[in-house]
């Protein structure tokens, strides 16, 4: 059987915008879809798809040169970054987020070159029944 994911929550759909930060090109109707999905443009590509019956997992990832080893286990610690003018509070803040949220934000280097970064979050309960 296939399940249909469809936004339910405005809030969980802000979050993923915010998560991934692609300028409003992950919107809600992104992840309006069965049972797995992948968007690819010039910078990399977009999958989502059910991790079991009542989450959805969802990656951004890129074919560059991946995260150096030893920033990988460090770029969720608040304040740490690698841009001359950044802040270091992005990731820490979105992986906060997705924690109350009952999710899993993460990242990876790929195998095949490139990061991903991924997030899981439990899909909502439709409240209009």
């Amino acid at each position: 059987m296939e399940k249909t994911l469809t936004r339910r929550n405005p809030l969980r759909t802000h979050l993923l915008r915010k998560t991934f930060d692609l300028d409003g090109r992950a919107s809600a109707r992104h992840f309006g879809v069965t049972p797995k999905c992948r968007r690819r443009d010039a910078a990399g590509f977009l999958t989502a798809a059910l991790d079991g019956p009542k989450t959805i997992e969802i990656a951004v990832s890129d074919s560059g040169q991946g995260v150096p080893a030893e920033q990988l286990t460090h770029i969720f610690e608040p304040f740490f970054t690698t841009k001359p003018n950044g802040m270091g509070m992005g990731l820490p803040i979105s992986r906060t987020i997705t924690t109350a949220h009952n999710g899993r934000l993460w990242a990876e280097n790929r195998n095949e070159g490139g990061a991903s970064f991924r997030l899981t979050l439990p899909i909502a309960e439709d409240v209009t029944k």
